[in-house]
């Protein structure tokens, strides 16, 4: 390890062997840190990557990435990789292999989005919504409480195709 006096610091090697950085813990119980990399304005915590320990505390063998960011001082998980490569954004516990709380946006990010595909939606109450809508007028799928849209061309064209179907 080489550390120089502008505070960078660098693994150096006799041979071009790979360098590796291990972190080593005997936690004892799942969900565990087992440890941090830490980044700090003004010696506050504003970013953290933590691996933690899996759920199999015999063989120890198993372990997740979880990445923090910190808004008015308070690190909050925003991004988890579990032991089976599920990624969950804004959320711990993951049943698919991608899995997001809230609005997820793929495609351009402009305002514009003639190329995008959005998918959303909100379980929080009875009134449930979601839909999946790709823009640029291709196709939209709407869940309205009971009410279902499958609309193909864009909104209010005229040579597109509404399918709507109202619930019991």
């Amino acid at each position: 390890l080489v550390v120089g006096r502008d505070g960078y610091f660098g693994f150096t090697s006799p041979t071009d062997a790979a360098r590796q950085v291990i972190f080593n813990a005997n936690r004892g119980s799942a969900a565990d840190t087992i440890a941090n990399i830490n980044w700090q304005w003004n010696s506050k915590n504003v970013a953290q990557i933590r691996g933690v320990a899996g759920a199999d505390t015999t063989n120890k063998d198993d372990g997740h990435l979880a990445f923090f960011t910190s808004a008015a001082n308070s690190l909050v998980e925003r991004l988890r990789i579990d032991s089976a490569g599920k990624v969950g954004i804004n959320r711990e516990a993951t049943q698919h292999p991608l899995e997001s709380s809230g609005r997820l946006l793929l495609g351009l990010t402009s305002d514009s989005r003639t190329t995008s595909m959005i998918i959303s939606g909100n379980s929080s109450n009875s009134a449930s919504q979601s839909q999946l809508h790709m823009d640029s007028g291709t196709a939209s799928i709407s869940n309205n409480d009971s009410l279902g849209i499958i609309r193909f061309g864009a909104t209010g064209d005229r040579r597109g195709a509404d399918i709507r179907g109202v619930g019991d």
